[in-house]
Formats: structure tokens, sequence, C-alpha cells
């Protein structure tokens, strides 16, 4: 792959990856603003903190990515296009819970 087909790639994948935040935003957060209220009720109902639950979230997706690595397909109607997509939609929540943590700590 030449740089600038690999810089193609990641500038679709940034752009799908956005349009997918978006469009499971709304129904993830339960219509509430606060873009990380999926990881929050979660955790509340459940005992757990909401690093916990997201790291939970990617982990499955981690293993999905996994699994096609050792196989080579998926086994779902999910590409492995997708798996990827929201394993790093996953890390950037996964910051975004880290950095309000750090911020509630400090004040």
């Amino acid at each position: 792959m030449t740089q600038k087909q690999f810089y193609r790639l990641f500038d679709q994948l940034f752009k799908e990856e956005r349009q997918l935040m978006q469009d499971k935003g709304t129904e993830y957060t339960i219509s509430s603003d606060d873009k990380l209220e999926n990881f929050k009720s979660v955790a509340k109902r459940n005992g757990l903190e909401p690093l916990q639950v997201c790291k939970i979230y990617l982990d499955k997706h981690l293993d999905s990515i996994s699994n096609f690595v050792k196989r080579r397909r998926t086994f779902s109607g999910e590409s492995i296009r997708g798996r990827v997509k929201d394993a790093r939609n996953y890390l950037i929540l996964l910051l975004a819970l880290i950095e309000e943590d750090r911020a509630k700590r400090t004040q």
C-alpha cells in the first residue's frame, strides 16, 4: 500500500467513524446531551465505573478483531472494517472518560 493509498484509507475511515459516532450517539446516550451517558448509566446499574464499562465494550470489538486475525474471516454480518471503526471510536470514548475523570479529580 502506498502512502497515498494509506492516507486515503485513513481519511475515509475518519469520516465513516465520525458519522457512525453521530448516528449511534443519540441512541446510546438515551437522548442525553452527555456523550458519555451510556457508560455512566450502565455503570450505575451494574455497580461498575464508566471506564470499566467502556473497556468491556471495547474488549468485545478487540476480541472480534483478534478472531479475524486468527481466522481471516468474520462469523457475523458485521465486517472487519466495521469492527475496527467501532474499536477506534471506543478508544476515543475511553479517552473522553479519562479526561472527564481527571478534570473531576482536580476540582
